[in-house]
């Protein structure tokens, strides 16, 4: 297993797609259970480019394997913050590759005169959380049936990390 970090890119959106729907697939810890369109992702990426926004690909070797961005606003009120996405493929969780993404990320945000990242996760999601806390994120409240999934509802965690 050779992992290696890289900037997401437009071209890879069929990757991005099978990956997404995989993760998404599990149904536990997104907020969708299938991809959305490889139309639409790609032209979510290339906004990503565009803006050259923080974010990584983690590759094991051609294979797609995770992702972690920051999703910056044109809001004037709220460009001091942004929010981090990520996913991984299950068989690479507790690897410590969703910390080197994360740590990626975070250290590009500098550069954007960013101060704050905000994520939202799960609840139940006690990995994540584990290793969001670890990083250094704070809990700053809680949102109650943030999620429901069939008939079942989850909360989520508002977190927030000061740069």
């Amino acid at each position: 297993m050779s992992i290696q970090l890289f900037p997401a890119k437009a071209e890879h959106a069929e990757k991005f797609h099978r990956l997404l729907g995989e993760v998404a697939n599990e149904g536990r810890f997104l907020m969708f259970t299938k991809a959305p369109p490889v139309e639409v992702l790609k032209e979510n990426l290339v906004k990503l480019e565009s803006a050259h926004s923080p974010n990584v690909f983690a590759f094991d070797g051609e294979k797609l394997i995770g992702w972690c961005d920051l999703q910056l606003t044109s809001r004037e009120t709220a460009k001091h913050r942004a929010e981090l996405g990520m996913g991984l493929l299950k068989e690479y969780r507790g690897k410590g590759i969703g910390r080197a993404m994360i740590e990626n990320v975070i250290k590009e945000a500098s550069s954007f005169g960013l101060e704050k990242i905000d994520l939202i996760v799960l609840a139940d999601n006690e990995s994540a959380i584990k290793l969001y806390k670890s990083i250094g994120f704070k809990e700053e409240g809680r949102i109650l049936k943030y999620r429901k999934l069939d008939y079942d509802y989850t909360d989520a965690i508002h977190m927030g990390l000061f740069l």
